[in-house]
């Protein structure tokens, strides 16, 4: 396996969705293995918890990753483990971020009802993982003003500190973003 050591990741990708050999996943995961740690360690804070949920995500890549069209390996990594560890801390019944759901209501109703009334978690999971994903999806101005705001819960006047954009501009990439995400969740839906 150590041919495999310096091909680039969407290489290391297209490999194992060919061969699904589990030797090179593990090659693709173990280059990112200390980033998804050290999201869990910042969501979770208990070593021995992080690196479970570390293992979790290694799982759902052996289980899912031939399943999606992945153009930066590392970002998409990122956003599956931070989703991850948001599960489980929503299983667990610890309140985090769920202003950005009842603060997007109008955004993600349709899909929150779709997950109150699915009881298949799988899918719930994977509905959450889509609008994580999506956000990805938009402009760069958009996705950051949308991820400070919602995601980091900063107000306009830190937006307008933090990007050095204008109030307007702030507040037109937050409601574009919003837009644009709705029209994003429901074409892939």
């Amino acid at each position: 396996m150590n041919n495999y050591l310096n091909i680039p990741d969407e290489e290391l990708l297209i490999a194992y969705k060919k061969t699904l050999n589990r030797e090179i996943l593990g090659i693709l995961f173990k280059r990112y293995s200390a980033m998804v740690m050290g999201v869990c360690l910042k969501h979770i804070k208990e070593t021995e918890l992080a690196e479970d949920l570390t293992m979790q995500v290694f799982e759902f890549l052996i289980n899912k990753v031939h399943q999606y069209e992945i153009n930066n390996f590392k970002s998409w990594l990122f956003v599956i483990s931070k989703n991850t560890c948001l599960m489980y801390l929503r299983k667990k019944k610890v309140e985090i971020n769920e202003q950005w759901l009842g603060q997007n209501a109008g955004l993600i109703m349709e899909k929150q009802a779709q997950l109150h009334h699915d009881n298949n978690e799988i899918e719930k999971e994977h509905k959450i993982e889509e609008m994580l994903e999506s956000i990805t999806k938009l402009n760069p101005e958009q996705k950051w003003c949308v991820e400070l705001f919602y995601l980091k819960e900063k107000s306009y006047k830190e937006i307008e500190q933090i990007t050095g954009y204008s109030y307007n501009d702030v507040k037109s990439h937050i409601q574009n973003g919003k837009r644009n995400l709705k029209n994003l969740i429901q074409k892939e839906s």
